[in-house]
């Protein structure tokens, strides 16, 4: 730089720091941006695993998995039925709760859908990228596929037309990107590996 005067000199380094300074805050709002996304999804994940929603979860379970017994099934015939037969009056179960007129089995129904609602709007917030990707994959993974292949018969009763019903439709979403990804590097199934 020939002839290059001092107020060139100031003008070029000031440039260079203000870059620098911009530089800094973008990696600034990334680095915020990710702790928050951390500590949200770990704070969601500490909503889906609190004592008061075991309890959802235990009821929805118990309900996919046929352990309720239906109204139209005798004491007496439940007794004697195997665990496969009584899987098998779930589906009569739930068409039960949810014709039903009477409170309690109205407040059944809210009480069952506390926990599939939950794990959707987990999925929701993911899908939409609110949420750390490999946390969620090695927290929240398992339990999510472990629901939608125990309740399956469930939620195709609640979309009975998937092209139309979008009902957890966010849940199979995150089901189908997180198979995809792998394991977190800081993650290891096997502690000896």
């Amino acid at each position: 730089m020939h002839g290059a005067t001092t107020a060139d000199w100031i003008t070029a380094v000031a440039t260079i720091v203000v870059a620098l300074g911009a530089f800094v805050a973008v990696v600034a709002i990334a680095d915020n941006r990710r702790t928050t996304r951390q500590r949200l999804t770990y704070d969601y994940i500490a909503r889906l695993e609190s004592p008061e929603m075991g309890e959802h979860q235990a009821l929805m379970y118990s309900l996919v998995r046929g352990c309720l017994r239906p109204p139209s099934v005798p004491k007496w015939r439940w007794a004697r039925m195997d665990a496969q037969a009584r899987a098998d009056t779930a589906p009569a179960m739930w068409r039960h709760l949810t014709s039903s007129r009477d409170h309690a089995d109205t407040a059944m129904v809210f009480r069952v859908l506390v926990y599939p609602n939950m794990l959707e709007g987990l999925a929701a917030m993911y899908n939409h990228g609110l949420l750390d990707k490999s946390i969620v994959k090695v927290s929240v993974e398992a339990e999510a596929q472990d629901f939608w292949e125990d309740a399956s018969w469930w939620i195709a009763e609640l979309r009975p037309n998937p092209q139309t019903n979008n009902s957890f439709r966010d849940l199979e979403v995150m089901l189908t990107d997180l198979a995809k990804q792998k394991p977190p590097s800081w993650y290891h199934a096997d502690p000896a590996a």
